[in-house]
């Protein structure tokens, strides 16, 4: 990939011996997965301002290093092994040292004499002690640091820190980033290192934190997409951050301590501000449930209640239109005046009774319609049928309907083998034309918003169910709206369908549907048979679920031998197209194998219910 192609150009010019230069106080990085430091203070009801805090921890060898990161609201005196390392008088302005010249092998202490004038001293610390194999031990703060009051007399203070007499349990305030202090350290204040071939030369998980912050930016330097992504993450983290220091959030909300009310708009004008009146439903529809505030809940229950009957009914009909491509009430959206009337009212009621006696189970309402005479007849059509219900609103034959676009392109994965099963998890980016989402991105943001940005996901990834395809409002995934699927600014309860010859320079052309046919090429020659008729008529039958007539196999064969013949001429051509891929026979045969694939999944029998 790309980032493999740059590291390979990097390791050929750069110069391993670039070391890292010393960090500088105040900077520290935790290695990844490294417990966070919490602000720990002493365990009293009344916080003293004045305490004493203790450490003892063992060392297995000698480090090679040992820094140590501490801060203390609002003044504190470090020791380590009676040792003065440091001392800070400003929470904000934390303090990182190197002790390893202090450390002993086997018990060691650290000390440390806090002060808040205000009251209730608080300590945070973390010591990064490294060995030489590279191994490390993380030390932080938590309650297994000890405390106590402080003396009034510094002598016995000290003494008092070298005996450890009398001190007890800390108690923990928050962990390092909670509010009110924030966050002092992290890769965002990880001192720069100078980017090395040695860094590239370590294994990923080797790499510290500032090591892996050195390679992103050199890596995002080289590339401007990338940068400009970086760029934009930044500005948007930016932004959370001011808000979550303001108090307030763009995430909207809905504030129901009040019961919601609105006022009557006289004629509609929004600032002819008439009676005011409560949330309620229309009289000649019932009433909300008793003892309710008109809000949500009582809004769902209503809507379920046995008394509501328009609920169950618009539900059963969208599952009877997606299964037989039109609903027993054709205009879906509109169960009102102006919709149709419903082709089969007695049918629907009873559907509607059953799903809600049968607890709204979707389940058992769909096999209930697919194991109903009306959908298992077949769905071819003749003249009469023609004539007399042309929609096959009589039900007189089964549906046949072009799938949604969602399925098209999950049917040919699913023939070629390539569909990732896996249930959940984030969303997937396949591929896309570059730079689409930068031509409809970001009103009144010019180049900011990272939602321009679109990386292709890899691997298994590219080949996810459709339901787990990045979706972009104004912008979704072409090959899917190609086939009608919405754009998603405004609800879409029933999808048109067209035919358009766009449809088949997708099926043919995008690389989703290119890669499926390049699949289902080899599934033809790893399951079909060492026959060309054979191999043809296995790949037929998987994506029609039929075997091929005689004609049909001619017609497909001629195209092979064609394909081949146009191959043979030109190798490289052939060579390219299955480059993806691992070939399984002679690339030539592979690449005409691959045609046909193509053929047989733009077939109106392949993406098409009947």
């Amino acid at each position: 990939d790309v980032y493999a192609t740059w590291v390979d150009e990097q390791l050929k010019t750069l110069d391993d011996a670039a070391p890292p230069p010393v960090a500088e106080n105040g900077s520290f990085v935790l290695p990844v997965g490294a417990a966070q430091p919490e602000w720990i203070w002493i365990k009293q009801d009344a916080v003293p301002a004045h305490i004493l805090i203790r450490k003892t921890f063992t060392l297995r060898a000698r480090p090679s290093s040992a820094r140590l990161f501490f801060t203390c609201d609002n003044s504190a005196t470090l020791h380590v092994n009676g040792n003065d390392v440091g001392a800070i008088t400003n929470w904000k302005s934390p303090l990182t040292v190197d002790v390893s010249p202090h450390l002993v092998l086997g018990e060691n202490v650290i000390s440390v004499d806090a002060h808040n004038a205000g009251g209730g001293a608080a300590f945070l610390a973390a010591l990064d002690v490294t060995y030489a194999e590279g191994a490390n031990d993380i030390i932080v703060s938590d309650t297994n640091w000890l405390a106590r009051v402080a003396m009034a007399d510094a002598d016995e203070n000290k003494a008092l820190l070298t005996s450890g007499l009398d001190f007890a349990a800390t108690d923990v305030m928050g962990k390092h980033g909670d509010d009110p202090w924030g966050r002092l350290f992290g890769p965002e204040n990880a001192p720069k290192v100078a980017f090395s071939g040695a860094m590239l030369r370590k294994a990923s998980e080797a790499r510290s934190a500032v090591e892996h912050a050195s390679i992103a930016d050199a890596f995002a330097a080289s590339h401007p997409e990338i940068k400009k992504f970086n760029k934009a993450i930044d500005g948007e983290i930016n932004i959370l951050q001011k808000q979550r220091g303001a108090g307030m959030s763009s995430v909207m909300i809905m504030d129901q301590t009040a019961p919601p009310t609105a006022p009557i708009l006289a004629r509609g004008q929004y600032d002819q501000k008439g009676e005011i009146v409560a949330a309620a439903v229309p009289s000649v529809l019932g009433d909300l449930p008793e003892g309710r505030p008109g809000d949500r809940l009582a809004l769902a229950q209503w809507l379920a209640s046995d008394s509501h009957p328009l609920t169950a009914r618009v539900a059963v009909n969208r599952y009877w239109q997606l299964m037989f491509g039109v609903g027993i009430v054709r205009t879906a959206e509109d169960f009102g005046s102006q919709g149709e009337w419903p082709s089969h009212p007695e049918l629907l009621d009873a559907l509607a009774v059953e799903f809600k006696r049968g607890g709204w189970n979707i389940r058992t309402l769909l096999k209930a319609m697919v194991m109903s005479d009306a959908y298992q007849q077949v769905s071819e059509m003749s003249v009469l049928m023609l004539e007399q219900d042309p929609y096959n609103r009589l039900l007189a034959r089964a549906p046949r309907t072009r799938l949604p676009a969602e399925l098209v392109r999950d049917n040919a994965m699913a023939i070629s083998g390539l569909l990732n099963p896996v249930i959940g998890g984030p969303s997937v980016f396949p591929d896309q034309p570059e730079g689409l989402w930068r031509q409809v991105s970001h009103f009144g943001h010019g180049s900011f918003f990272s939602a321009q940005a679109y990386f292709d996901s890899v691997g298994a990834d590219r080949y996810r169910r459709s339901m787990y395809t990045a979706w972009k409002r104004t912008a979704p995934p072409p090959a899917m709206a190609m086939f009608d699927a919405p754009t998603r600014e405004t609800c879409s309860v029933r999808r048109m369908k067209t035919n358009t010859p766009l449809q088949a320079l997708v099926l043919m052309n995008d690389p989703q549907f290119v890669d499926a046919a390049r699949a289902l090429a080899q599934r033809m020659v790893a399951e079909g048979g060492a026959e060309i008729q054979s191999r043809i008529k296995h790949a037929f039958r998987l994506a029609t679920a039929r075997m091929p007539t005689a004609n049909e196999t001619a017609v497909l064969v001629r195209g092979f031998e064609r394909e081949r013949q146009r191959f043979a001429k030109d190798p490289a051509a052939a060579v390219a197209l299955m480059s993806q891929h691992d070939a399984t026979e002679a690339p030539l045969d592979l690449a005409a194998y691959m045609m046909v694939a193509s053929t047989i999944l733009n077939l109106d029998e392949t993406i098409t219910k009947q």
